[in-house]
Formats: structure tokens, sequence, C-alpha cells
């Protein structure tokens, strides 16, 4: 007889503790936490943040949970909704490439820690459910990420929507049962999202990370209240999985040592670029080539970029973006920016109205042209290596360079991006009583004390 499996992932969730976490995702959580508090904070700057602030507190969203950046506390499901839409506006968060280029934190931490927040969790239990709601998030997209059905549509909202849900039930203490029901509940009205919203530079890509979040923070306090859902949602004739790839998933990747290996880990990135992870290897290889010689910008004449598909057809936002938004899906601009602007990473402001309406830029977005690298037979979206681009310049010679493999910024690294993108949110003692904090958060036995700091 098969395992129940999505029995066997609530019982995970259930018997899952601090105390049987290895070091290593323990330590690396914590920096998972502090970029993503990070880029919330930034966030609270942006429109997106701006509207649903007004929308909130217009509709009635009082309660006991922090908008980063912000003196504004609502409900946790609202704060988690408001935090994670801020929060991915940037394109700077963290993703797992094997589990469909899930954008777990933006999905999973903000309903964390508003759920935490509001029960007074302690440090050890916000690492505790972020890992499970991590693990269980990237089982499930790496079991149906071989599958060729759902290669067109964005994987952090539904996947996040699990991850954030189990997240939250373990911070409330829900039984097996109710665990399993949470997960039945959001199984069964999880968010499908197409990426052209993104291509196409509108507000609702942001809502990819927010809607995630609100979502499991609002399924968990269902099942807290004695909501169900169908305790085999993952694998049931018509549940999900027969709806997003036709039934097909890998089962060993799914629940194959579960408990004993922890996999969400494993290409586990921190982003070095503030821009869609389709870009990435493009103005990786450009620095590449800036630091091997200097480049005549007044001398080019073309930028040929030759990739595989999932580069050609995503970062597609055009050689005059509309918007930030569009900006950080177009390869044209980020390549031009990469070669002008002063710097050794795409930055949060190398996307500001000043450089998206400066025409040595835009000249050069124009000489840009995207085609397809003979290797475009399969389309595996989040397999994105490797990249080739010629320069070619007004006197016939030209440049050549080739980047092959996608790398996440350094670990130690992630202290200092926290500084870079909250400094001009949050005053410097404050910045660094956060990292502080944060660095040792498996000894704070209430995590208001550091949401206190985040305003």
């Amino acid at each position: 007889m098969k395992t129940n499996i999505t029995k066997a992932l609530s019982k995970f969730v259930k018997e899952t503790t601090f105390e049987k976490l290895p070091k290593r995702d323990i330590d690396r959580m914590k920096m998972v936490i502090l970029e993503t508090i990070g880029c919330v904070v930034l966030g609270s700057q942006n429109t997106t943040g701006k509207i649903l602030r007004e929308l909130i507190k217009t509709i009635g969203g009082n309660g006991e949970a922090t908008v980063f950046g912000t003196n504004f506390k609502t409900s946790p499901q609202n704060a988690a909704l408001i935090n994670g839409s801020m929060g991915y506006h940037y394109e700077y968060d963290d993703g797992i490439s094997p589990a469909m280029g899930l954008h777990a934190g933006i999905a999973i931490i903000p309903a964390a820690i508003a759920i935490g927040e509001t029960i007074g969790a302690s440090g050890k239990e916000l690492i505790c459910s972020m890992i499970t709601g991590y693990e269980i998030a990237c089982r499930i997209g790496r079991a149906m990420g071989e599958e060729e059905g759902y290669r067109t549509s964005h994987s952090t909202p539904p996947l996040g929507s699990f991850g954030a849900t189990v997240a939250a039930c373990k911070l409330l203490g829900l039984d097996l049962n109710e665990i399993n029901n949470a997960i039945g509940i959001c199984g069964s009205l999880v968010s499908i999202a197409p990426f052209e919203p993104f291509i196409g530079g509108t507000m609702a890509k942001d809502m990819y990370g927010g809607w995630p979040s609100f979502y499991g923070a609002f399924v968990a306090l269902l099942a807290q209240h004695g909501f169900t859902g169908l305790l085999n949602i993952l694998e049931a004739k018509l549940g999900f999985f027969q709806v997003i790839t036709g039934g097909k998933y890998n089962r060993n990747k799914l629940i194959g040592g579960l408990g004993k290996n922890y996999v969400w880990t494993d290409g586990h990135y921190f982003k070095p670029h503030a821009a869609c992870r389709a870009v990435h290897l493009i103005v990786d290889c450009i620095y590449n080539m800036k630091n091997e010689e200097r480049i005549n910008i007044e001398k080019i004449k073309e930028i040929l970029v030759i990739a595989k598909p999932e580069i050609v057809h995503l970062a597609r936002g055009g050689a005059k973006p509309r918007n930030d938004i569009q900006a950080k899906v177009s390869a044209h601009y980020s390549v031009a920016v990469a070669l002008i602007l002063q710097g050794d990473h795409l930055s949060p402001d190398f996307y500001n109205d000043e450089h998206l309406h400066n025409p040595k830029i835009l000249n050069l977005s124009r000489k840009v042209r995207m085609v397809l690298s003979s290797d475009s037979a399969v389309f595996h979206i989040h397999g994105h290596g490797p990249v080739e681009i010629i320069i070619t310049f007004k006197d016939g010679t030209f440049r050549k360079g080739v980047f092959n493999e996608e790398r996440s910024l350094e670990i130690e690294k992630i202290p200092d991006k926290f500084k870079e993108i909250t400094l001009e949110v949050l005053p410097e003692k404050k910045i660094l009583q956060i990292i502080s904090m944060v660095s040792e958060l498996e000894k704070i036995r209430d995590i208001r004390l550091l949401t206190e700091l985040l305003v």
C-alpha cells in the first residue's frame, strides 16, 4: 500500500523540531531571513507597498503584525500580503533553482514573521517553521520540476503558498490533522501565475511574493479554527498534481529521505543582482568582459546575446522598458546599465527613473539583439547557461565572452547586502542591531524584539 503523500508531508511538519535541524541549514536560514527583511524594508518605499497599505487601512486592518519600514500594524495575513509584495518588487530576494526557481523567502518569511510576531514566537520556533516551509515547498517543486506542463508559469505563488502554509501551521502549534487539512485547503485554492504580467511590467507581479504569504497565513488560521481540506490533495485522482502536471511527479523527490535529508539548500542562491534571474548570466558575462579589458561604449555597433530559450523568452522586457518592473526582466536594458554605470553588480538604483530615461542607456539598449543558441531544442526554465555575447564595434572588430553557470552571492556578503538596501530607510545603528540579532536569532525568546526594530 502506497504512502499517503500529503499525510507524510504533514507528519514531517508536525514532528520537525529545532534540535533535529542541521546547523548548516540553521546558519543559512538566518542569512535568508536577514536578506528577506532587507528586501521588504527597501520595498516599503515603492508604489506597490503604498497602495496596499492604503487599501488595508481603508477596509479595516487592525492587528499586531508589523509592516516593515513603517509604523503600520495590521492582521498577520494582511501584513504578510504587504510585506511579501513590497519585498518582491526589487527582484533581489533568494531562490531555489531545482525547485522550479521558487522564490521561497519572499513567499514564506513574511507569513512566518507575521504569525510569529502575533503570538510572540521564539527565534528557534521561527527558524524551525521557516526551514520546514522551505523544505515542503522545495520538495513539491523538485517533484514536479522535470515535467513540461508547468514550464510557462511562475512557481512562487503555488509552491510558496504550501511553504507559507506549513510555516504558519508550525508556529501556531497545529496538530497533525489540522496541518493535513491546511495543506488540503492550500492545494485546493492555490494560485497559478503566468510569467507575462512580469514581462509586461505590471504590479501584479509584485504580489507573486505577497499573495502566497497572505494565503499561507490565512489558510493556517482557517485550519486552526476547524476548516477542512482534502487530506490527499497532492496525489488525489483530480488533485493538485493532476491539475498542474497531468498527474506526473517524482515521488522519490517528494518524500524520499524526508526528515533525514534536507534538500532545500541544494541549488539555493542569494541574488548578486537586483534583477530577474534570467538576466544574471548575461550581465555576469558583461562584467567579466569589462574586467578583462576596457570596452569603449561609443564605438559599439551591436551587442549580440546568444542564449537558451528560457532566457530569450523570459528576458524580453525590451529596449525601452516602461518602468522598473519591466526593466528588471529586460536583457537589453540590463546589458546597457551594466556597461555604462559604475559598479560590479546591478543594484536597485540602476533601475530608478533617472536611469530608465537616460538617452545614453536607452541608445545602447537598442543595440542589443537576442538570438537562440543552437542548443535550443529543450525548454527548461531554470537551466539558464551557458550564454555567449559578441560585441561588434563600428570598425568591424569584435569581442566575444562566454559565461557558463549562474552564481550565488557568497553567504558572508549578506550582511553587507542588507546594509546596502536598508540605509535609505533605517538608521545605521538600527541596521547593525538587526544584523546582530538575526545572527543569533536562536537565542531570542520573543521575535517582537526583532520586529520592533523594523520600523
